[in-house]
Protein backbone atom coordinates (compact mmCIF):
# COMPACT_ATOMS: atom_id res chain seq x y z
CA UNK A 1 0.00 0.00 0.00
CA UNK A 2 2.36 2.50 0.83
CA UNK A 3 4.88 1.72 -2.02
CA UNK A 4 2.37 2.32 -4.42
CA UNK A 5 1.10 5.47 -2.86
CA UNK A 6 4.60 6.82 -2.27
CA UNK A 7 4.76 5.82 -6.66
CA UNK A 8 1.71 8.01 -7.18
CA UNK A 9 2.70 11.00 -5.00
CA UNK A 10 6.44 10.77 -7.16
CA UNK A 11 4.36 10.89 -10.10
CA UNK A 12 1.87 13.85 -9.31
CA UNK A 13 4.87 15.88 -7.75
CA UNK A 14 7.22 15.24 -11.00
CA UNK A 15 3.98 16.19 -13.78
CA UNK A 16 3.64 19.02 -10.76
CA UNK A 17 7.25 19.90 -11.42
CA UNK A 18 6.61 19.88 -15.14
CA UNK A 19 3.20 21.61 -15.26
CA UNK A 20 5.23 24.49 -13.78
CA UNK A 21 8.25 24.02 -16.31
CA UNK A 22 5.48 24.19 -19.31
CA UNK A 23 3.83 27.24 -17.57
CA UNK A 24 6.75 28.92 -17.82
CA UNK A 25 7.87 27.90 -20.95
CA UNK A 26 4.49 28.71 -22.49
CA UNK A 27 4.62 32.39 -21.17
CA UNK A 28 8.33 32.97 -22.29
CA UNK A 29 6.71 31.35 -25.95
CA UNK A 30 3.83 34.43 -26.00
CA UNK A 31 7.20 36.86 -26.42
CA UNK A 32 8.56 34.49 -29.34
CA UNK A 33 7.76 34.53 -33.07
CA UNK A 34 5.40 31.02 -33.09
CA UNK A 35 8.02 28.84 -34.99
CA UNK A 36 8.15 25.43 -35.55
CA UNK A 37 10.33 24.36 -32.82
CA UNK A 38 8.46 26.06 -29.96
CA UNK A 39 5.50 24.81 -30.94
CA UNK A 40 7.10 21.18 -31.13
CA UNK A 41 8.52 21.36 -27.65
CA UNK A 42 5.08 22.35 -25.95
CA UNK A 43 2.94 19.59 -28.27
CA UNK A 44 5.72 17.26 -26.27
CA UNK A 45 4.90 18.76 -23.32
CA UNK A 46 1.52 18.01 -23.38
CA UNK A 47 1.87 14.53 -24.86
CA UNK A 48 4.31 13.89 -21.79
CA UNK A 49 1.34 15.18 -19.31
CA UNK A 50 -1.13 12.95 -21.11
CA UNK A 51 0.76 10.22 -20.41
CA UNK A 52 1.13 11.04 -16.86
CA UNK A 53 -1.98 11.45 -16.60
CA UNK A 54 -3.19 8.01 -17.80
CA UNK A 55 -0.82 6.30 -15.33
CA UNK A 56 -2.01 7.92 -12.62
CA UNK A 57 -5.46 6.89 -13.69
CA UNK A 58 -3.62 3.45 -14.37
CA UNK A 59 -2.66 3.35 -11.04
CA UNK A 60 -5.52 4.17 -9.07
CA UNK A 61 -7.34 1.44 -11.09
CA UNK A 62 -4.38 -0.74 -9.74
CA UNK A 63 -4.58 0.22 -6.61
CA UNK A 64 -8.28 -0.14 -6.01
CA UNK A 65 -8.12 -4.05 -7.66
CA UNK A 66 -5.40 -4.96 -5.16
CA UNK A 67 -6.70 -3.73 -2.13
CA UNK A 68 -10.66 -3.68 -2.93
CA UNK A 69 -12.82 -0.67 -1.69
CA UNK A 70 -12.05 -0.31 2.14
CA UNK A 71 -13.46 2.57 3.58
CA UNK A 72 -9.87 3.75 5.10
CA UNK A 73 -8.71 3.80 1.03
CA UNK A 74 -11.72 5.20 -0.52
CA UNK A 75 -9.93 8.55 0.98
CA UNK A 76 -6.85 7.72 -0.63
CA UNK A 77 -8.93 6.87 -4.11
CA UNK A 78 -10.54 9.88 -3.75
CA UNK A 79 -7.31 11.94 -3.23
CA UNK A 80 -5.93 10.45 -6.22
CA UNK A 81 -8.80 10.99 -8.82
CA UNK A 82 -8.63 14.64 -7.54
CA UNK A 83 -4.97 14.98 -8.41
CA UNK A 84 -6.11 13.38 -11.89
CA UNK A 85 -8.92 16.12 -12.15
CA UNK A 86 -5.93 19.01 -11.25
CA UNK A 87 -3.88 17.51 -13.53
CA UNK A 88 -6.22 17.62 -16.59
CA UNK A 89 -7.18 20.72 -15.59
CA UNK A 90 -4.03 22.22 -15.65
CA UNK A 91 -3.04 20.73 -18.98
CA UNK A 92 -6.17 21.84 -20.65
CA UNK A 93 -5.35 25.24 -19.32
CA UNK A 94 -2.50 24.98 -20.33
CA UNK A 95 -3.31 24.19 -23.76
CA UNK A 96 -5.30 27.66 -23.84
CA UNK A 97 -2.70 29.67 -23.12
CA UNK A 98 -0.42 28.15 -25.59
CA UNK A 99 -3.15 28.51 -28.28
CA UNK A 100 -3.96 32.69 -27.26
CA UNK A 101 0.63 32.93 -27.58
CA UNK A 102 0.29 31.24 -31.26
CA UNK A 103 -2.73 33.61 -32.03
CA UNK A 104 -0.77 36.99 -30.65
CA UNK A 105 2.66 35.91 -32.47
CA UNK A 106 0.07 35.13 -35.55
CA UNK A 107 -0.97 39.16 -34.86
CA UNK A 108 1.77 40.45 -35.19
CA UNK A 109 3.41 38.97 -37.91
CA UNK A 110 0.09 39.91 -39.69
CA UNK A 111 0.16 43.64 -38.57
CA UNK A 112 3.70 44.93 -39.69
CA UNK A 113 4.07 48.78 -39.62
CA UNK A 114 1.98 50.78 -42.15
CA UNK A 115 3.95 51.95 -45.40
CA UNK A 116 5.31 55.19 -46.07
CA UNK A 117 3.06 58.08 -47.59
CA UNK A 118 4.20 60.89 -50.42
CA UNK A 119 3.35 64.22 -49.89
CA UNK A 120 5.05 65.57 -52.60
CA UNK A 121 6.79 64.92 -55.75
CA UNK A 122 9.02 67.86 -57.05
CA UNK A 123 12.17 68.54 -60.08
CA UNK A 124 11.99 67.45 -63.75
CA UNK A 125 12.31 63.31 -64.68
CA UNK A 126 16.02 62.96 -64.02
CA UNK A 127 16.29 65.24 -61.13
CA UNK A 128 12.86 64.33 -59.17
CA UNK A 129 12.93 64.42 -55.51
CA UNK A 130 9.83 63.43 -53.11
CA UNK A 131 8.73 64.33 -49.70
CA UNK A 132 8.10 61.04 -48.23
CA UNK A 133 6.47 60.57 -45.08
CA UNK A 134 8.15 57.28 -42.72
CA UNK A 135 5.82 56.23 -39.82
CA UNK A 136 7.40 56.68 -36.29
CA UNK A 137 10.40 58.26 -38.31
CA UNK A 138 9.10 61.44 -39.97
CA UNK A 139 9.41 63.62 -42.83
CA UNK A 140 12.53 63.35 -45.56
CA UNK A 141 13.42 64.19 -49.14
CA UNK A 142 14.50 61.68 -51.13
CA UNK A 143 15.80 61.32 -54.23
CA UNK A 144 16.42 57.66 -56.38
CA UNK A 145 19.05 55.44 -54.53
CA UNK A 146 18.10 57.17 -51.03
CA UNK A 147 16.98 54.15 -48.63
CA UNK A 148 14.49 55.32 -46.04
CA UNK A 149 14.58 54.65 -42.07
CA UNK A 150 12.47 51.51 -42.83
CA UNK A 151 14.72 49.78 -45.33
CA UNK A 152 12.86 50.35 -48.20
CA UNK A 153 15.24 51.82 -51.34
CA UNK A 154 14.03 54.49 -53.71
CA UNK A 155 13.85 52.90 -56.99
CA UNK A 156 11.94 55.80 -59.23
CA UNK A 157 10.29 59.09 -58.60
CA UNK A 158 7.33 60.37 -61.04
CA UNK A 159 4.06 61.56 -61.26
CA UNK A 160 2.45 58.97 -60.46
CA UNK A 161 4.00 58.27 -56.92
CA UNK A 162 7.55 56.83 -55.78
CA UNK A 163 8.44 53.01 -56.47
CA UNK A 164 10.52 51.39 -53.34
CA UNK A 165 12.18 47.96 -53.39
CA UNK A 166 12.76 45.88 -49.94
CA UNK A 167 14.14 42.23 -49.56
CA UNK A 168 13.12 41.40 -53.64
CA UNK A 169 9.71 43.33 -53.66
CA UNK A 170 8.72 46.16 -55.29
CA UNK A 171 5.77 48.88 -54.64
CA UNK A 172 4.63 52.42 -55.16
CA UNK A 173 3.60 54.24 -52.34
CA UNK A 174 0.38 55.90 -51.36
CA UNK A 175 -0.10 59.56 -51.74
CA UNK A 176 -0.98 61.19 -48.11
CA UNK A 177 -0.67 64.02 -46.03
CA UNK A 178 -0.41 61.96 -42.28
CA UNK A 179 1.40 58.65 -41.17
CA UNK A 180 1.38 57.63 -37.16
CA UNK A 181 4.36 59.50 -34.94
CA UNK A 182 4.34 57.03 -32.47
CA UNK A 183 4.27 53.63 -32.45
CA UNK A 184 1.02 52.30 -30.28
CA UNK A 185 1.56 50.60 -27.31
CA UNK A 186 0.30 46.30 -27.77
CA UNK A 187 -2.78 46.51 -28.98
CA UNK A 188 -3.50 50.21 -29.13
CA UNK A 189 -4.37 52.47 -31.89
CA UNK A 190 -1.94 55.49 -33.27
CA UNK A 191 -3.70 58.35 -32.22
CA UNK A 192 -0.63 60.76 -32.97
CA UNK A 193 0.17 61.90 -36.61
CA UNK A 194 2.80 63.55 -38.02
CA UNK A 195 1.41 65.81 -41.09
CA UNK A 196 3.11 67.40 -43.60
Amino acid sequence: MSDADQRVRAMAAEASRDLDELAAGALSAARENNDVNTKSVRQNQLMDLDHQIAIAERSKKLWTILNGEESEKEGQIKELEAKVSSLTAEKDALAKRAEAASILARQTVANPDPDPVVSSVMGAAGNARAEVLVPYSGKFTVKVGDTLPNGQKIVSIGSNGVTVSKDGSRKVLSFGDSVPSTRPARGASPITVLSQ
